[in-house]
């Protein structure tokens, strides 16, 4: 995680809400999610942006040498005592733009992924020392992770802040669906270099979580050596 605080560009309370119908005003900006934000403040959010990067990045960020390793668990419940751990059965490799390394081990293969940072850095006007290591996921046929959010339980009580937003970019064209159940169903099967967007924290008030934001990776019928990657962060 950080070492310090991503809320601190967010202390205005309706940032988020403001920022996405600002968003949505853009041409190659829509919203992705079935529950229509809104009707009332703190209304929930998914944005999808058509080719926020284009295949020959998304190609470029695939040949990249990574480590893989199985992907950490995940968690699910609002309460320490009511937390459960998710699994998932993908893999996962990390990206520290910040020192340029992978996996700890220096190398200058991060370049490419500096400009999807930047790419989001643009987009939302955000510093780049709010956004935490990238991870890319690896999902392959029949790979799911369960129910789960981005926020872990009592994340607002480290230095680092909560993870307020959520941002995944597919690199691949036939992967693994989003499944948002608590918003009436919404299903999202990314195209290669889309970007999503949603919120993991109130408009109003980005020290909380909320679980309406709950997902689910649902499984891939593709080949082995189509397996969907994912960059993520927050």
């Amino acid at each position: 995680r950080r070492e310090q605080s991503a809320v601190g560009w967010m202390k205005e309370k309706g940032w988020i809400d403001s920022t996405f119908r600002e968003l949505l005003k853009r041409n190659d900006v829509e919203l992705a999610s079935k529950k229509v934000p809104f009707q009332e403040d703190d209304d929930p959010w998914i944005l999808r942006v058509d080719n926020f990067l284009t295949a020959e990045e998304c190609d470029a960020l695939l040949q990249t040498r990574l480590e893989w390793e199985d992907s950490p668990a995940l968690s699910a419940g609002g309460d320490f005592e009511e937390s459960v751990k998710v699994w998932r059965t993908s893999q996962s490799a990390y990206c520290n733009t910040t020192n340029n390394e992978w996996d700890g081990s220096s190398s200058s293969s991060c370049d490419p992924i500096n400009s999807v940072k930047q790419k989001i850095q643009s987009l939302l006007s955000i510093p780049s020392s709010s956004i935490e290591p990238i991870e890319f996921v690896r999902y392959g046929p029949h790979q799911s992770a369960g129910l789960h959010d981005d926020m872990p339980v009592h994340d607002e009580w480290m230095a680092a802040g909560p993870r307020a937003l959520s941002f995944v970019v597919s690199l691949v064209e036939d992967g693994v669906s989003l499944g948002f159940p608590d918003l009436e169903w919404t299903s999202i099967r990314p195209a290669k270099g889309q970007l999503l967007i949603w919120p993991n924290v109130w408009s109003l008030d980005v020290t909380k979580g909320r679980d309406d934001m709950q997902h689910e990776i649902l499984p891939s019928s593709g080949q082995e050596n189509t397996g969907v990657i994912l960059l993520q962060t927050w």
